[in-house]
């Protein structure tokens, strides 16, 4: 799942949950956990393979140069990672730091 910490939600689609749009997500895709035939690195808005869990999630949306999105994965087991990231004005993407579990707590996600 990718969501955009700050800014406007997407435009959804049809298919498209608007729960998760409302909550800032621009890409969220999940397949059954006894599936995960997924190997990292996973690209933004690919295809993934294996049948498709809990749908119906939310297609890859244009992301916004400057805006910083939050990056959560899951794995079988207890697999799972986080990550954060921001796309610089030359298009390059930029790694950031991890949010303390505090820090999230005083500010809003989605700018609500």
């Amino acid at each position: 799942m990718v969501s955009a910490e700050t800014g406007p939600a997407a435009i959804p689609n049809q298919e498209d949950d608007l729960q998760l749009i409302k909550n800032g997500v621009v890409w969220s895709k999940n397949t059954d956990v006894g599936e995960c035939w997924n190997q990292f690195p996973i690209l933004y808005g690919q295809t993934l393979t294996g049948k498709p869990f809990l749908p119906p999630g939310v297609a890859a949306k244009p992301l916004r140069v400057g805006t910083i999105y939050t990056v959560e994965t899951t794995g079988s087991g207890s697999g799972y990672g986080s990550g954060r990231f921001r796309v610089r004005r030359d298009r390059t993407v930029e790694n950031l730091p991890p949010v303390a579990s505090a820090d999230v707590l005083l500010e809003p996600t989605n700018g609500n």
